[in-house]
């Protein structure tokens, strides 16, 4: 994924931004944003949990499911094998590099 590149126009925008306690949101440099989570939001899901930080669409919003498949062991077998496979996705509205097949390479 390419990393950030920030003009000497925004570096300047955001160092002032932080000087003078100003926020682009109109929050104060000591605001918070509100936060709530709540779990049980993916009924297919062995476990799910969804986080919001800030006003939907203005804020973060992250959406997490965890499916656990258990295999049985057979007894000859070594106990000590076995696999774990992890998926991310992540929306194209997260950023732009995600569009289209953008994040392949942080799918493990």
């Amino acid at each position: 994924m390419a990393s950030l590149i920030l003009s000497p126009a925004e570096q300047d925008y955001i160092i002032r931004g932080v000087e003078s306690g100003f926020r682009a949101d109109g929050r104060g440099s000591l605001d918070r944003r509100e936060v709530s989570l709540r779990t049980g939001m993916i009924s297919q899901a062995n476990g799910s949990a969804r986080c919001r930080i800030g006003n939907l669409g203005v804020g973060t919003d992250v959406l997490v499911g965890v499916k656990a498949e258990v295999n049985s062991w057979t007894p000859g077998e070594p106990e000590d094998l076995g696999s774990i496979v992890c998926n991310v996705e992540c929306s194209p509205s997260a950023a732009q590099e995600f569009e289209g097949r953008g994040a392949e390479e942080i799918n493990v």
